[in-house]
């Protein structure tokens, strides 16, 4: 056999041997992990730790022009105090709007950076992507 038929003979058992090799297995991708259950009083005494966080949030619901937040509880907003509540950064609509003064469910990300229309909140739930009446308080 000559030189160069054993070096093609050694490449082509090379090849098939790669061919033959069981392929690499990938980490199948981690599903989008959904978002973090907590309380709005905690959201609002650490807005550090959840700037940017997905979030699922219970709390009382008003909407009103130039007034959509929620609150920790329904007695903040009646009394006016913004600072127990987060903005929601949510569009304008009947079905949203059947939902104010109720306890809700939200899930949204959290910006502690945004503080609401004339920055009178703790911060600000945006891409909020689920809001619906609960029992819960």
């Amino acid at each position: 056999m000559t030189r160069v038929a054993r070096v093609a003979l050694t490449l082509c058992a090379s090849l098939l041997a790669l061919a033959c090799r069981p392929a690499e297995r990938r980490a199948s991708p981690t599903p989008a992990a959904g978002p973090q259950k907590a309380l709005l009083a905690d959201i609002i005494a650490n807005p550090k730790q959840y700037q940017g966080q997905r979030v699922r949030v219970v709390g009382f619901c008003h909407l009103e022009f130039e007034d959509n937040a929620l609150y920790i509880q329904g007695t903040d907003f009646f009394h006016g105090v913004r600072k127990h509540g987060v903005w929601l950064d949510v569009e304008d609509s009947r079905e949203r709007h059947l939902l104010s003064n109720t306890y809700v469910i939200v899930e949204g990300t959290f910006d502690a950076e945004q503080l609401g229309h004339l920055s009178l909140w703790a911060g600000t739930l945006t891409d909020v992507t689920r809001m619906e009446e609960t029992n819960e308080h």
